[in-house]
């Protein structure tokens, strides 16, 4: 009985090893970590290629609750949305046209197609909303990054 739940214990691990090693992160994947890395988080809705996981994340400088939605796919790096913000009033530097947050830079790698959500997208969601607040208080984005326009640049001087 003992060897069996020890040869249990390490098929699992061997198992896990397996699929961190993997080149790219599945669906199930994004399903498992986020489901086992936060208390914070729901998934909404699951399709063939897409997973959305929505959740409320609490600001560490004024103890605001933001609405946050991630969505993964197998053909596009995660989209994160904050819901309880109308950025047209005042829109914020690191902001993509279609609203998500502007977490990276892909061109330094600092994502790629095998990492998952937690820690490292949960994370810069994190500091993205504390930068944010900053930038409300202090009328500057004092988190660092290329400014969109920079990026552009750099695109068109390829």
């Amino acid at each position: 009985m003992i060897k069996k739940k020890i040869f249990q214990a390490i098929h699992f691990m061997e198992t896990q090893m397996n699929w961190i090693k993997e080149k790219s992160v599945t669906i199930p994947k994004y399903i498992y970590n986020v489901k086992f890395s936060s208390k914070v988080f729901n998934i909404i809705e699951v399709g063939e290629k897409t997973v959305t996981f929505s959740g409320k994340i609490v600001s560490s400088t004024i103890q605001k609750n933001y609405e946050v939605e991630i969505m993964c796919g197998l053909n596009f790096y995660p989209k994160v949305y904050i819901k309880n913000i109308d950025f047209s009033k005042k829109r914020p530097p690191h902001l993509y046209k279609d609203n998500s947050l502007c977490l990276y830079y892909l061109d330094y790698n600092e994502y790629k197609h095998k990492d998952l959500i937690f820690p490292k997208i949960y994370d810069w969601i994190i500091l993205w909303i504390y930068y944010y607040e900053l930038w409300l208080a202090y009328g500057e984005w004092l988190g660092g990054g290329i400014s969109h326009e920079e990026a552009k640049e750099e695109e068109n001087n390829v």
